[in-house]
């Protein structure tokens, strides 16, 4: 069986308030606008995961809502502190306290932690979407992983497979070269 995750890094923050701690930041209005983007490719490709689990940061539960909004089906939702900022480390151990009734999950959390389990998670895939993904994880980005698991308690990093890096700037572009390539 394969297992799918979705790892959305949330869309662009507004700095523009220093009054706000960072946990407490919002979208600014690019960020808006790429995760409606987003969350209108999600929707077309039907890439709705089973669950998913967010951080409890506003642009993480900002970049949440509007994707949802573009969604015909309203997956379960949950929220953690413990995802604001988190390790690889600890956002794998996420993934393995899941059920295994769900066969796909959505993360969506920050950087550098996104970035750095979707390189760890990842041993081949598409060469474009590899580089692509090397290359910078930038916001509002999302990628797909394949895990060939019965279940999420069995998830390793380095054996799994990047079907696809979708940056919103290039949808399209990282689309043709993901998945079917």
């Amino acid at each position: 069986m394969t297992k799918t995750i979705y790892l959305l890094r949330h869309a662009k923050s507004d700095w523009g308030n220093p009054a706000l701690g960072d946990h407490d930041r919002v979208l600014n209005g690019r960020g808006v606008e790429a995760a409606n983007l987003m969350g209108e490719m999600i929707e077309k490709e039907k890439f709705i995961p089973d669950v998913i689990l967010c951080s409890s940061a506003a642009r993480t539960r900002e970049t949440l809502d509007l994707v949802q909004a573009k969604l015909s089906k309203q997956p379960p939702v949950f929220f953690d502190e413990a995802l604001y900022l988190a390790s690889p480390a600890l956002m794998l151990n996420f993934f393995h306290n899941l059920s295994d009734e769900f066969n796909s999950a959505m993360m969506i959390a920050h950087n550098p932690g996104t970035e750095e389990l979707a390189t760890a998670l990842t041993a081949f895939g598409s060469p474009v979407a590899r580089m692509s993904l090397a290359n910078k994880y930038p916001t509002a980005a999302l990628s797909i992983i394949f895990a060939e698991i019965n279940n999420w308690a069995d998830l390793k990093t380095d054996c799994n497979r990047l079907a696809a890096f979708i940056r919103p700037k290039y949808i399209e572009q990282d689309l043709l070269t993901g998945m079917f390539s």
